[in-house]
């Protein structure tokens, strides 16, 4: 048993293994939050797909979970994702939820930034949405019906 008056002492209750039934406590309270926060429907619903994601991975891992140990676990399990081929977005929101829910349950922590390792597979951003170009803008302006279509909201 450590002295709790000595330099052993941990300045978190560290669990053996992942406790499942206290993570989904707590991701409940979170999205709860959310809601009480205005946050809309869709908002928490992509907290909710991320973080059930994430309770995925830490119940494979079978880790404890708590503040020192929280950064590190997402760092490696973004980097499993990228070794998948998993998507750059799916990455980057599991990272957007889980710093979402890091601040909320650790405020007094530091979050460390995580960058988004390269996907081993050859789908990463290929279906990104693009602009429309000048010309096909001013093709678009043309076919309207110049009658209806106002500039200054009057018509």
């Amino acid at each position: 048993m450590p002295d709790f008056n000595t330099s052993e002492a941990t300045p978190f209750v560290t669990f053996p293994a992942f406790d499942l039934v206290f993570y989904q406590q707590s991701v409940s309270q979170f999205l709860l939050d959310g809601k009480y926060r205005n946050l809309s429907p869709s908002t928490i619903e992509f907290y909710k797909y991320h973080l059930l994601g994430f309770q995925r991975y830490l119940t494979s891992q079978n880790q404890p979970l708590n503040g020192l140990s929280f950064v590190r676990l997402v760092q490696q399990m973004v980097t499993e994702m990228a070794e998948q081929g998993r998507a750059h977005d799916t990455m980057a929101g599991r990272i957007r939820s889980c710093r979402c829910f890091f601040r909320f349950f650790y405020p007094g922590n530091k979050w460390t930034s995580i960058p988004i390792p390269l996907s081993k597979g050859n789908n990463v951003n290929k279906q990104k949405m693009s602009s429309f170009t000048t010309t096909e803008i001013r093709t678009i302006l043309e076919r309207a019906d110049q009658k209806t279509l106002s500039a200054t909201g009057t018509m």
